[in-house]
């Protein structure tokens, strides 16, 4: 028999986390915070095989996702935990590992969130290989209750082809949305609604989508749901 391993990695979302932070400037742009984020060793997050449940509700496979608030450089962030599919213990281990997270080039009088996604596996199931790219229909195929709420889109006068990243959070909060490239304000009503979708996926699936990117291509052409 196999012995069961427990491993567990921290996406750091919107931009690669450095260990070196430059001057605090009083406007301090979100990437530039992203990229001043300080976390402690992976060996202090304190978690382990044992903690892997024989069976239970987290399949041997979860997340935990954190919302840490910081207020003031230097100091702790407030913790609220956004979605949690371990257990307690390891649940806790995670909060406490992420209160040690700091934020110093922070101005002062400005408050910064920032989301982090833990992920755990503790079988030997590979982890199913999804699609990392797909077309704008393929993803809406991909999603239920699709005419919850009437839409109509002009993709025409959104600067149409364009790209967009998308990571799967509903549910359990909402799915991100980021453009590829250049910016463009008459994308905004789209992009929240693509924030809110939810995705037809099995429980176990969803732990392994969670937070996973997919580059979605959206053409142009028109979207209307009524």
């Amino acid at each position: 028999m196999h012995k069961r391993r427990g491993t567990w990695r921290a996406a750091v979302q919107g931009a690669l986390a450095l260990l070196t932070c430059a001057v605090a400037q009083a406007q301090t742009s979100d990437a530039d915070l992203r990229a001043c984020l300080k976390w402690p060793p992976r060996e202090r997050i304190g978690i382990h095989a044992e903690m892997a449940p024989e069976r239970g509700p987290d399949l041997g496979v979860g997340n935990t996702v954190l919302e840490m608030d910081f207020t003031a450089p230097g100091t702790e962030p407030q913790i609220r935990v956004l979605y949690n599919s371990v257990n307690r213990t390891t649940r806790e281990a995670v909060v406490d590992y992420a209160r040690q997270y700091r934020l110093p080039c922070l101005a002062d009088g400005r408050d910064f969130k920032h989301r982090q996604v833990f992920n755990f596996n503790w079988t030997e199931r590979a982890q199913p290989q999804f699609l990392r790219s797909a077309s704008l229909q393929s993803l809406l195929a991909a999603m239920k209750n699709l005419q919850a709420r009437p839409v109509a889109f002009d993709l025409d006068a959104m600067g149409c082809p364009f790209r967009l990243t998308w990571r799967l959070g509903q549910p359990a909060f909402a799915n991100e949305v980021i453009e590829q490239g250049a910016r463009n304000a008459a994308r905004a009503p789209l992009i929240e609604w693509l924030g809110e979708l939810v995705m037809d996926v099995k429980r176990l699936d969803f732990e392994y989508l969670l937070n996973t990117p997919i580059t979605v291509d959206v053409p142009c052409g028109t979207i209307k749901l009524d």
